[in-house]
């Protein structure tokens, strides 16, 4: 289940088939930035604009949910702010989403994350609570539900005597379902470069929890280059896995589902043992610049991306057996 050309669909790994869900985006828009399928429930939770009234100039994403089994839709956000991003907890019972406060009218990619919100909803889109903080990423649930960590600008400042950008300081946060004050466990920093935005420059990838949630990892890039970090849950054993003069920001830090590798994207995709050992490049298909955002099969025996070019591309741990699935 994913995203494509503004619209939610579902693809079947067997038979290669994509089957349009809905159109999340009626007007053309893409802004179906991320959609996930319930591990309980034949649940979908999206980024909509299909509720848009004046579509010439309020493009305004809303979080639904939809039942694959009735294709009934539940409405769960109405404000005026960018929502998106919502990922359901393992156990089924709560969406994690973000809201970008005062975006109509504004530049969606040149945000400040002290305007983005973390909210929690229940399975039935009633929401629950909400604080301050996250950037652009999807939040990481816990693998047992209770709590979830992300990432948020801490501190600005500058480097008059390197002359390079603004020095940005990112920290890692958990927060939980109840808990409104989030807890910082570990920082990095990096340079915000002025040939891009926002969004593309401070990009840090991640968190991701190990299995057996004691750990999360996380990405850190800068005009130095790019390192992979580790820290346990309470803020303690934080410690660099991989560092490396990457010319591009890390996109994604994602642990495997048995625990015994992380997948990270910079210029390359790479898998790096918890310890830092086993360093290897993973053999993707066509090359690092297509690759924007992967995920593990429960069995960790696949890896499934998306290129930005063919569509969605499974292929074995080791690098054989590619299969491409055209996307719409």
């Amino acid at each position: 289940m994913f995203p494509f050309s503004g619209s939610v669909g579902k693809l079947s790994l067997d038979t290669g088939v994509v089957e349009p869900i809905i159109n999340a985006s009626p007007y053309g828009w893409r802004f179906s930035f991320y959609s996930d399928w319930s591990p309980s429930e034949p649940l979908i939770a999206y980024t909509s604009c299909e509720f848009v009234t004046n579509y010439t100039s309020n493009h305004d994403p809303e979080i639904a949910i939809i039942n694959l089994t009735t294709l009934g839709r539940k409405r769960v956000t109405d404000n005026v702010s960018y929502d998106f991003f919502p990922v359901w907890s393992p156990d089924g019972r709560h969406i994690v989403f973000l809201s970008w406060l005062g975006a109509i009218g504004g530049n969606l990619w040149k945000f400040a994350s002290n305007s983005v919100v973390v909210n929690v909803a229940d399975a039935n889109g009633e929401l629950k609570t909400s604080s301050r903080g996250a950037l652009l990423y999807p939040v990481a649930w816990s693998p047992n539900s209770k709590e979830f960590a992300f990432i948020d600008v801490v501190n600005v400042g500058s480097d008059a005597a390197r002359r390079r950008g603004p020095i940005v300081q990112i920290g890692v946060f958990l927060t939980g379902i109840d808990k409104i004050e989030p807890r910082q466990i570990a920082s990095a920093t990096s340079y915000e470069s002025p040939h891009f935005t926002r969004l593309n420059s401070i990009t840090f990838g991640g968190p991701s929890w190990s299995p057996d949630g004691r750990y999360v990892a996380f990405g850190s890039s800068d005009y130095d280059g790019a390192s992979v970090h580790i820290v346990g849950r309470d803020g303690t054993n934080d410690r660099v896995i991989w560092q490396g003069d990457s010319p591009r920001p890390i996109s994604q830090v994602t642990w495997s589902p048995d625990g015994e590798e992380i997948l990270f994207i910079a210029d390359i995709a790479r898998g790096v043992q918890p310890d830092g050992n086993g360093l290897r490049r993973l053999e993707l298909p066509y090359g690092a610049d297509f690759h924007l955002r992967a995920a593990w099969s429960p069995d960790s025996s696949r890896i499934a991306f998306y290129n930005g070019r063919d569509g969605i591309v499974t292929v074995d741990r080791n690098g054989a057996g590619v299969r491409i699935y055209e996307t719409p």
